[in-house]
């Protein structure tokens, strides 16, 4: 019998190849966004990537806060998008919005939902990994946000080379 593997540490390479496959799964659909969004600060590098990969070059961050502190350990709260004034001139416009992974789903609910506010045309989400297990620490709220484009579903904590 095997042991569930609780975490999973993503290399360099799997990063790129699951980035790649999200652009081929944006190009074959013919979705050209005018703007990349990425979450900060995970969502920055795969955003980034494919902004190359799709030859965007309108990139915006955004912001969005889950703990009450920034201090280590600190409680979890619901998502707070800060900084909503980094979203302005969205207005028409066909938006990518990405991260590098979701699990609850609150994160990009929040981050869907505070650029709908902006009234852009079409805002498409694009995530690397969707890590369905559970913590208990996590704020079990699913906001079910939809993602248009997702390289792959796993059932561990995902971790990143840049958190190494």
């Amino acid at each position: 019998m095997h042991e569930k593997q609780l975490l999973r540490v993503f290399t360099w390479f799997e990063i790129d190849t699951l980035t790649r496959k999200v652009a081929a799964k944006i190009k074959e659909e013919g979705f050209k966004p005018d703007v990349i969004i990425g979450i900060q600060r995970g969502g920055f590098i795969p955003s980034v990537h494919l902004s190359h990969l799709l030859n965007v070059r309108t990139f915006k961050p955004l912001h969005v806060r889950t703990t009450e502190t920034d201090q280590a350990y600190s409680k979890r709260c619901q998502p707070i998008v800060e900084y909503n004034n980094l979203l302005e001139n969205l207005a028409g416009k066909h938006i990518l919005l990405v991260d590098e992974v979701t699990n609850t789903g609150q994160v990009l609910a929040a981050s869907q939902n505070a650029i709908l506010e902006k009234s852009p045309l079409v805002l498409k989400t694009a995530v690397l990994i969707k890590s369905t297990w559970k913590e208990g620490n996590l704020i079990q709220t699913f906001d079910n946000p939809i993602i248009d484009y997702l390289g792959e579903i796993i059932d561990c904590w995902a971790t990143f080379p840049w958190e190494q």
